[in-house]
């Protein structure tokens, strides 16, 4: 069961697709909230699953507590940066903008703060110069998130799974970032600031540092 960000009706994905196929259910909500408060229909649509563990593999809405906490084994989310650094929705931007030499992702248990939950585990790669947010995504965050999150599920199952508690040392929040924000250069040696909306922001994070 997942939400939108948009708002709008989710629309059906491959894993949606593969799932019924396989005859699990699936739910596809635009929100969980709305004017701040949980919607009853959609939590109840919710518990109707039964879920053992909430797995989360790119939140983008706050989820209420009463989903977090339901299941036995409450719920872990994914979040691609070496937590406590970089918490917020634009991490592997900001990981490329600080020009850090290392990235990552973390798999966390979910709470009420914003990406602020006990550590299970993290991995982390080397940054490459020329890296770009999506050779990034595609060489380390998708591929090994997946795996990562595999072996989490596993160690909830197993009873192996440790809570971590993070550490406020060294952590940071950025903001989302727009589109005119995720096309800007920035260059400290020639110290100039030039904005081209006509090139993608996958190419231009390498130049922002």
């Amino acid at each position: 069961m997942r939400g939108s960000k948009t708002g709008k009706t989710p629309s059906k994905s491959r894993d949606a697709t593969v799932a019924q196929e396989d005859g699990v259910k699936v739910f596809k909500v635009p929100r969980w909230r709305n004017k701040g408060q949980p919607i009853p229909e959609v939590i109840e649509q919710y518990k109707s699953v039964e879920a053992d563990l909430n797995v989360l593999p790119f939140c983008t809405q706050f989820i209420p507590m009463e989903v977090i906490n339901h299941p036995k084994n409450q719920s872990i989310c994914y979040h691609p940066s070496i937590l406590p650094k970089h918490r917020g929705v634009s991490s592997i931007n900001w990981t490329l903008i600080n020009g850090d030499k290392k990235a990552g992702f973390s798999i966390f248990w979910a709470d009420d703060g914003l990406d602020t939950g006990p550590l299970l585990l993290q991995r982390e790669c080397d940054v490459d110069p020329n890296d770009t947010v999506d050779s990034l995504y595609n060489r380390f965050m998708y591929p090994e998130g997946i795996k990562a999150m595999a072996e989490a599920v596993s160690m909830v199952a197993n009873g192996t799974a440790p809570k971590i508690k993070q550490t406020e040392e060294g952590a940071s929040y950025e903001p989302a970032l727009n589109k005119i924000e995720q096309c800007m250069y920035i260059s400290r040696e020639a110290n100039f600031t030039t904005i081209d909306s006509q090139l993608s922001s996958g190419v231009t994070y390498p130049i922002i540092r």
